[in-house]
């Protein structure tokens, strides 16, 4: 399953990572004024988010064995 790690000492509130993630991966927590990670199974690895946020306060972590480059299994 995908991470979606968020650094909250950097994120500066903008919404731009909960707005550009159209699966709802992100959600968001209106007390706080910060995202949260609400649903990882369902990121589909666009990396908006990502690209997106400006702080640099989060990044998404691709842990599904068959998409690591180079493959763990590629014979030498």
């Amino acid at each position: 399953m995908n991470k979606i790690i968020i650094n909250r000492e950097f994120c500066n509130g903008c919404k731009i990572c909960f707005e550009s993630c159209s699966v709802g991966a992100i959600g968001w927590n209106n007390e706080k004024n910060k995202p949260v990670e609400a649903n990882p199974v369902d990121c589909i690895l666009c990396m908006l988010c990502e690209n997106n946020c400006v702080q640099k306060a989060l990044y998404i972590v691709d842990d599904h064995p068959n998409n690591r480059f180079p493959p763990d299994n590629v014979p030498e």
